[in-house]
């Protein structure tokens, strides 16, 4: 296609799937136009629908099919996962899929650990800089607005304490599956196990984290559930507590009245 022509061989492609009525052999179909296209990387995701979206008030008008159950998104991400790696595509992280040579840069520095600092740019994004997170408006309107008035343009920013910059090598470097302990104890002069000793033995025993060669890594029967096994290490205010809003509403009152008289 048009972005052959042009010379790149290096780009990445984003595939939803899980959407309401997609079968097997829709998903297949997809992934093997994916295939065609060669991008050097691939991202894949189930289908979220957030509240406060056209989606979300479509589906409450019951204007789409119902959502599929989750035996069925379970054969979806194993057909996904197969279909890649017959592909010559290597599974290196949740959702993240890459020919050889090609892993992103940007997971490797934001997620694997030991995470490295980085800056993002635009609305929404997360920066990480000397154990500061900070987080962009979502807004588009007011991220523009701080920018044209020459200020940061952060809707939050506070510093991370030690407890919670362990909390993060685990939760974040598990979402590529492997965690080195060296790192770990040359960064907070301590092991990982005087931390979060009960957490990795339940983990441990339960054949969802395995200890080898002086890392921990996710098994195969805990890679699906990567994401709520990371969330068993979050410690102090972020138990429980729901990330920063990173989406802003863009319903207009026509779409409100719209999808609320065909759902009457």
């Amino acid at each position: 296609g048009i972005i052959h022509e042009v010379g790149w061989e290096n780009f990445s492609i984003d595939l939803i799937y899980g959407v309401p009525g997609q079968s097997l052999a829709d998903l297949r179909a997809d992934l093997q136009r994916v295939i065609a296209a060669g991008p050097a990387h691939v991202s894949c995701f189930r289908l979220e629908i957030i509240p406060f979206t056209a989606l979300h008030l479509k589906e409450r008008a019951e204007m789409l099919p119902e959502r599929l159950p989750v035996e069925l998104l379970n054969e979806m991400d194993a057909l996904v996962s197969e279909t890649l790696h017959d592909a010559g595509y290597d599974d290196y992280g949740s959702f993240n899929f890459a020919r050889p040579g090609f892993k992103s840069r940007h997971n490797d520095i934001a997620f694997v650990a030991p995470q490295a600092e980085y800056i993002g740019w635009g609305n929404s994004s997360y920066s990480f800089i000397r154990d500061h997170v900070f987080t962009n408006h979502a807004d588009i309107y007011d991220y523009v607005e701080a920018v044209q008035d020459g200020r940061y343009p952060i809707a939050l920013a506070r510093r991370a304490n030690a407890l919670e910059l362990m909390s993060r090598y685990f939760v974040l470097g598990l979402k590529f599956f492997d965690v080195p302990r060296g790192p770990f104890i040359e960064r907070f002069g301590m092991e990982p196990e005087q931390v979060f000793g009960d957490v990795l033995e339940r983990l441990v025993a339960q054949g969802l984290l395995a200890r080898e060669a002086d890392s921990y890594h996710l098994t195969p029967l805990g890679r699906p559930y990567v994401n709520n096994i990371a969330k068993e290490f979050y410690v102090g205010e972020n138990v429980g507590a729901r990330q920063h809003v990173q989406f802003v509403p863009t319903l207009t009152p026509e779409q409100i009245e719209q999808y609320a008289h065909s759902a009457r």
